[in-house]
């Protein structure tokens, strides 16, 4: 009888650790989703702050040194403070930009480390995908070009503008025209940056069903 009691309670403790193992893969699944889900819809900052581990390391995959250059190139736009549309279409250029990082993906693997459920333990995560092809960057930024051709066009209102409410005003009403479309041109160049494939692997942190993503290395 005793025998019988032994082989049960080596049998509940072999389907808890599969419960246990299929929630910790569930739960891995659905970090690395929820974070290229956030890269996705350009949220960077949503994506590392509710994925990743402050110790968190891009490695290779260095996908923030690319939100940075955006950021940079943005930032040579406002600088100027040229009014709050040029703001709202920095901001629109800037999420579709970071959308465009990762437009497809697919989990190929998961690996986790044995051991106690509630012992912080690692998991690999191998993810391959599509990515744009970074060594088409930088963008060519040519607002001066842009606002000549709009001036030219549209002499005559602004010059109606000038008479009517003053320089400042004029000024103003020219950059809200050509924000839209000085941030559209940079929108198209992203548009038609070459796909290429990628593959990385995701080092995850985890313990109790909670797992966070500390580490992105490149195939």
């Amino acid at each position: 009888m005793k025998k019988w009691g032994s082989i049960l309670l080596a049998a509940l403790f072999c389907l808890a650790l599969s419960g246990c193992g299929k929630r910790d893969q569930q739960a891995i699944e659905s970090t690395v989703n929820n974070f290229f889900a956030a890269v996705q819809e350009g949220e960077w900052e949503r994506a590392t702050e509710e994925s990743c581990t402050p110790r968190y390391d891009s490695g290779t995959f260095r996908i923030e040194d690319k939100v940075a250059y955006y950021y940079d190139l943005i930032h040579v736009l406002l600088r100027e403070n040229l009014g709050d549309t040029f703001r709202q279409e920095g901001e629109r250029f800037l999420q579709h930009a970071l959308s465009k990082f990762v437009p497809s993906y697919a989990i190929e693997s998961i690996e986790i480390e044995k051991g106690s459920p509630t012992k912080e333990r690692t998991a690999r995560v191998t993810v391959r995908g599509k990515s744009i092809d970074f060594h088409q960057l930088p963008l060519q930024l040519e607002p001066e070009a842009i606002i000549t051709q709009y001036t030219d066009t549209h002499l005559y209102e602004l010059a109606a503008i000038l008479r009517s409410q003053g320089e400042d005003a004029m000024g103003q009403w020219l950059y809200d025209a050509v924000a839209p479309l000085i941030y559209d041109d940079l929108c198209k160049q992203v548009d038609e940056i070459e796909s290429v494939d990628f593959a990385c692997v995701l080092t995850l942190k985890g313990n109790d069903g909670e797992w966070r993503i500390d580490r992105i290395q490149e195939l």
